[in-house]
């Protein structure tokens, strides 16, 4: 909770616990407390914002600021009535139901409150983008309109000059994740900042968001990332992100097929009759629901997708020299990324566009259909939680094979003590989220840092040469992780 939220309730508290006193309106105490009340309300709603968690409190302050002055200016020269068992009940029954609000309000607050990004560590200022695209190779499958291409929204973190700007971005400024306390919510990046001139230029990292998930929902890696000299480009995958809200007022909201629905429940319902240890039909059961399967068939378009944004960036680069990031981006040190569904995207690229050149996945599935059974030549790390049900334990079967037959490093991180929604900014929202977490669930600032710390030390092994004593085993910062790595 915020400063001036937190005086606000306690002062009205106090105003109705005083007011329980017979005549206490008229007393002095009372109209300082009051007045400071007031003073208190007009700083908060100019300096911090109103939000919606504190509407019950609203209501019970302007109501107990409006009769202490109806009595101390209005009726301060009537008589008190007299006073009756009746009247005392019903003023404890009032002051109680005012009470109930105030911590109604404070529990939301608390529940929901203005979170904060941890500070990105690299040397550079980050800046902060956004571009909508249109595909016109491919029609958009999930309409029946002729002529409809595909759509989609980039969001981009980029080491930037911003020493002249002094606000940074909304956290829910390009977010469809619009909540009441988000929009107060600060990043660390600089929107449409310039991005700072190298004569060497950046690696480019591209990233897709879970499923029904969105572009900013790792925000707080996106730019740790660019703090530490990535260009980092996060995709919204249309129809299949929470929202996508394009300039000229569109707004699609996260609509899958009925076809894609049910083949994914479908698919979580076979996972658990699937024998414990059984390799075979694990591989079986991924390679028929990552292409035959309507869920499946989503990740081709969503790997289109990737492949068209590296296809942009490559004309980004070599554009006009007006173009912030003529020139700055090296193409030829190329990762993708992603989490959950966005994980398999990644894996799936990896087979389709040998420019990439190391990925990984953040809590997502193995390569798509065919390419289960091909070795993986690029460096890649599963990061994954700690939860366990009959998809992840099928997925875990196939990743350890993998694992056996790559020609490249291959890294299997687990984190002790997460969860799927840990490996995103859903993470740090809400302190609640603890109280619903089973024994010995990893902080979720915690977890920020280790997916923040594991995923810089791999790209910047496999895309800069660099080194990092977290790959090579077990860390004393980090004692939650546990690593496994083969072909190095």
């Amino acid at each position: 909770m915020r400063l001036l939220e937190i005086t606000f309730l306690l002062l009205t508290f106090v105003l109705l616990i005083w007011s329980l006193k017979r005549n206490s309106a008229k007393s002095v105490v009372f109209s300082i407390i009051a007045g400071c009340t007031f003073l208190v309300l007009i700083l908060h709603l100019v300096i911090e914002g109103w939000r919606s968690q504190m509407l019950p409190a609203y209501v019970v302050g302007v109501i107990i600021l409006a009769v202490a002055v109806k009595r101390k200016f209005i009726n301060r020269d009537l008589a008190a009535p007299p006073r009756s068992k009746f009247r005392l009940i019903l003023k404890i029954l009032l002051s109680g139901g005012g009470i109930l609000l105030l911590f109604v309000s404070g529990f939301l607050s608390w529940a929901l409150p203005v979170f904060q990004l941890p500070a990105p560590t690299g040397p550079y200022q980050v800046g902060t983008s956004q571009w909508y695209l249109m595909d016109k190779s491919r029609e958009e499958i999930h309409t029946v309109q002729p002529d409809d291409y595909r759509e989609i929204s980039v969001s981009g973190w980029y080491p930037a000059d911003a020493s002249n700007m002094k606000k940074p971005a909304e956290y829910a400024e390009n977010s469809p994740l619009y909540l009441n306390q988000v929009r107060f919510v600060h990043t660390h990046s600089y929107p449409d900042a310039a991005v700072l001139k190298k004569q060497t230029p950046y690696p480019v990292l591209i990233f897709s968001h879970g499923y029904s998930g969105m572009a900013t929902q790792n925000t707080a890696l996106m730019e740790e990332l660019a703090s530490h000299g990535y260009a980092v480009f996060s995709i919204g995958h249309t129809y299949e992100s929470i929202e996508e809200s394009f300039p000229d007022g569109r707004v699609i909201l996260f609509s899958p097929s009925a076809e894609i629905s049910e083949s994914l429940s479908k698919a979580r319902k076979e996972a658990e009759e699937l024998k414990s240890g059984d390799i075979d039909a694990a591989i079986e059961f991924f390679k028929k629901y990552n292409t035959s399967q309507a869920f499946g068939r989503s990740t081709y378009i969503w790997s289109a997708d990737t492949r068209f944004v590296i296809d942009w960036l490559e004309e980004l680069n070599n554009e006009e020299r007006t173009n912030h990031f003529y020139q700055q981006l090296d193409l030829n040190r190329l990762g993708v990324f992603g989490h959950s569904f966005g994980g398999v995207t990644a894996a799936h690229v990896v087979f389709e566009d040998n420019r990439v050149k190391a990925a990984l996945s953040l809590d997502g599935g193995v390569p798509g259909g065919e390419f289960i059974d091909h070795s993986l030549d690029v460096p890649f790390m599963f990061m994954k939680s700690a939860s366990s049900n009959a998809l992840l334990n099928a997925n875990r079967l196939v990743l350890e094979q993998m694992m056996g037959k790559s020609n490249n490093d291959v890294y299997i991180i687990t984190v002790n003590g997460s969860m799927h929604i840990d490996f995103c900014d859903l993470a740090v929202f809400s302190p609640v989220l603890k109280y619903f977490r089973p024994p010995g669930r990893i902080d979720g600032q915690k977890m920020l840092k280790i997916m923040n710390s594991y995923t810089l030390a791999f790209f910047n092994k496999h895309l800069k040469g660099m080194d990092s004593p977290l790959l090579d085993g077990p860390s004393q910062d980090f004692p939650e992780v546990i690593i496994k790595t083969g072909n190095q």
